[in-house]
C-alpha cells in the first residue's frame, strides 16, 4: 500500500496527525533512498506500527493479489522485462489504487500530517531517525508539501512516468527503451479493476485491522 492509503488506514484509529505521519513514514523514508530508524515519539511509532501491519496484510490480498496478475497478464506478451513488469504490477497498482482513495477519502489528514511533519523538522523534534540523517526526507517532504495531494495517481500515464523515474536507479527493474507505451497501456487496462475493487480491499483491511487490535487489547488486558 502506498503512503495515501496508509493515511486512509490510519484514519480509522485516531486523528492524531502524528499517528498519521508515522504510518506513511516508512513509504517517505524509502522514496528518500534511506531506512527509517529509531523512532521516539509514542504517537509516530504506534503510526509506524500500523504501517507495518497494514503491509502484511495487503501483499498477502487476494484482492492485490489479483491486481498484479492482471498487470503480468497484461505485459506477458511485450518485450517488458521479468523484473520490470512485477515492479510495475507492485508499484503501479499501489499507485492507481492512491489514485481512487484521493478521489473517495478526505485529503486534510494527510495534509495535516505533512504540515506536522514540517514544523517538528524544522524543530530537530520530529521523533523519528532516519539512516541518512535526515536531509533525503527533507526534500521528499518538501516536494510533497509544494505538490498538494497526489492526484496525478489518477491518471496511468503520469503514473508510468513517475514508475519509470523510480526505477531508473535500479538496474535490474528500470525500463528500457519502449517499455513506457506498454506499461502505459497495462495499467489504462488496470485502473478500471483498480476502482472497482478499490473499496473491496479497504474492506479486507479494515476487518483484518479491526481484529488485530481486539487481540492485542485482549493480550493486554490485566
Amino acid at each position: 500500500m502506498n503512503f495515501f492509503g496508509h493515511a486512509v488506514v490510519a484514519g480509522w484509529f485516531e486523528a492524531d496527525p502524528r499517528y498519521v505521519l508515522g504510518s506513511m513514514l516508512p513509504d517517505f523514508a524509502s522514496m528518500s533512498g534511506t531506512r527509517l530508524g529509531d523512532v521516539a515519539d509514542a504517537r509516530v511509532a504506534a503510526g509506524v506500527a500500523l504501517h507495518h501491519r497494514t503491509d502484511d496484510a495487503f501483499h498477502s490480498a487476494p484482492v492485490f493479489l489479483d491486481l498484479m496478475a492482471h498487470v503480468h497478464a497484461s505485459l506477458a506478451s511485450t518485450d517488458v522485462g521479468w523484473g520490470t513488469a512485477r515492479a510495475v504490477a507492485h508499484v503501479g497498482s499501489e499507485l492507481l489504487l492512491d489514485g481512487v482513495y484521493l478521489a473517495r477519502h478526505a485529503t486534510a489528514p494527510y495534509v495535516r500530517a505533512l504540515d506536522v511533519a514540517h514544523g517538528l523538522a524544522a524543530e530537530q523534534n520530529l521523533g523519528a531517525a532516519f539512516r541518512d540523517g535526515g536531509e533525503g526526507f527533507e526534500r521528499v517532504l518538501a516536494r510533497l508539501r509544494d505538490a498538494g495531494p497526489p492526484h496525478a495517481y489518477r491518471d496511468p500515464i503520469r503514473v508510468a512516468e513517475f514508475l519509470d523515474r523510480a526505477l531508473a536507479r535500479r538496474p535490474r527493474l528500470r525500463f528500457q527503451p519502449g517499455d513506457r507505451p506498454h506499461v502505459i497501456r497495462a495499467l489504462e487496462r488496470l485502473q478500471p479493476v483498480v476502482t472497482e475493487r478499490a473499496d473491496e480491499l479497504l474492506a479486507y483491511l479494515r476487518e483484518h485491522e479491526l481484529l488485530r487490535v481486539d487481540t492485542l487489547r485482549d493480550t493486554t488486558a490485566p
